[in-house]
């Protein structure tokens, strides 16, 4: 029987009935009882999830500098070509890592139970990782009519901008993922 403050009664080592034993308290965090195939799996989870991310977000910021550079192109034939690079960037490299980091995430809550809900980093660092969700969408319509209509002045300056927001908010993801975890109490 356990008692509300982690204590088990019943019968002791030596069998006096009423004798009371500690039992060992809960661990929290990524290293916390649980399915031991889950926890195992954790570690790959986590590692495709940075490596992904990491291709992901290189990805974008590649998009947004080929979206610059075909507003600045002189010639037709150029704003076309780099407009179809940037489609085919973000078809064959953003779309899929983002994919891959979107399973590995979910994945990883899942091995964890949620767990990770209980702490503000995480929520600061899954609100990021929401905003930079829909910031590929964004970059995927406005690549798509760059590639359909050719790329404008505006365009250029938007991707510039774009791409300064896209390191920002991974930059803040990093941090709310690891300094403000290695700060919680």
């Amino acid at each position: 029987v356990f008692a509300p403050d982690g204590a088990v009664a019943g019968a002791g080592r030596d069998g006096a009935e009423g004798k009371v034993e500690r039992a060992a308290p809960l661990r929290r965090g990524p290293r916390a009882t649980y399915d031991s195939a889950a926890m195992s799996l954790y570690p790959v989870l986590l590692a495709v999830h940075v490596l992904s991310l990491l291709l992901w977000v290189g990805g974008l910021v590649s998009i947004a500098r080929l979206v610059a550079l075909a507003a600045a192109a002189e010639s037709t034939d150029a704003r076309g070509a780099l407009g179809r690079s940037a489609r085919a960037l973000y078809r064959s490299v953003a779309s899929p890592w983002m994919g891959f980091a979107l399973l590995t995430g979910l994945g990883m809550i899942g091995a964890l139970h949620g767990e990770q809900f209980k702490h503000g980093w995480f929520h600061g660092k899954f609100t990021l990782a929401l905003v930079m969700l829909a910031l590929h969408f964004v970059l995927g319509a406005r690549v798509r009519r760059v590639e359909a209509q050719g790329a404008t002045e505006a365009d250029g300056g938007w991707a510039r901008t774009m791409s300064l927001v896209v390191m920002a908010l991974a930059a803040a993801t990093v941090f709310c993922a690891i300094v403000l975890k290695a700060m919680r109490p």
